[in-house]
């Protein structure tokens, strides 16, 4: 059965249970609509929000060290996946992208995102990333 991370040292503590961690092969992935929004047809723009989102950030404090910080949509170990594909976090490089594509005071994005439908969800998906891409100014 799925633990929380929330729940692991609490579980880890308790002398009837045996807490077993493995890796899975869930991503949680931003998906960017370029058919719907004009400013994410431009890929700088859209290479600008890779690089304003923390993944190792994410991993750290949010899902507690229990995630792997992803930098493409494939896991390791299945068809796709590149290991030269890193995590790509760099505020300075988002803002540069930005002012190069038209948009050095951020721009409006709606977003959509689930809600207990993942472990942290909504912390990671909604919170974190709206903070980030904020301080990053790529939103206004």
């Amino acid at each position: 059965m799925p633990v929380p991370p929330t729940d692991h040292k609490r579980i880890d503590g308790n002398d009837k249970v045996d807490l077993v961690t493995m890796p899975g092969t869930r991503i949680i992935t931003f998906q960017m609509n370029q058919n719907r929004v004009e400013a994410l047809k431009d890929v700088r723009v859209r290479q600008a929000i890779v690089h304003a989102i923390n993944n190792e950030g994410i991993v750290k404090k949010i899902m507690r060290g229990f995630a792997t910080p992803a930098g493409q949509m494939s896991p390791e170990g299945y068809l796709g996946y590149n290991p030269d594909l890193k995590p790509r976090y760099d505020l300075k490089k988002a803002k540069e992208l930005m002012k190069e594509a038209g948009y050095e005071n951020g721009l409006s994005l709606t977003m959509m995102a689930p809600n207990n439908r993942y472990v942290n969800d909504e912390k990671s998906l909604r919170q974190l990333f709206l903070c980030w891409l904020r301080s990053a100014s790529l939103l206004t």
